[in-house]
């Protein structure tokens, strides 16, 4: 049996809401909607272990005090303020 094809983000997220709108419309059997539960739980699971890979993935160019050009981990809390006094500027 082959590797079964990895979704992509969007795909996941697409099928994890209309789980979510089939599950909320309440019209469904209840084996079905354990299922359908199921399988949105292992969806969640992806869609947050791809959001988490893409959040160490994230790098800011920035231009230090030299004029050089230079890769700074993102940490989510970017200042250009406090930036700027470190002699860094963002691109």
């Amino acid at each position: 049996m082959g590797k079964k094809k990895k979704k992509s983000f969007e795909d996941s997220l697409a099928e994890l809401e209309r789980i979510v709108e089939t599950l909320e419309g309440g019209n469904i059997p209840l084996d079905r909607a354990i299922a359908e539960y199921e399988k949105g739980v292992g969806l969640l699971k992806e869609c947050c272990e791809k959001l988490e890979k893409a959040d160490k993935k994230i790098k800011m160019l920035v231009k230090d005090a030299g004029g050089n050009t230079i890769l700074k981990e993102f940490d989510g809390n970017f200042d250009a303020d406090k930036s700027a006094d470190d002699g860094d500027r963002l691109l």
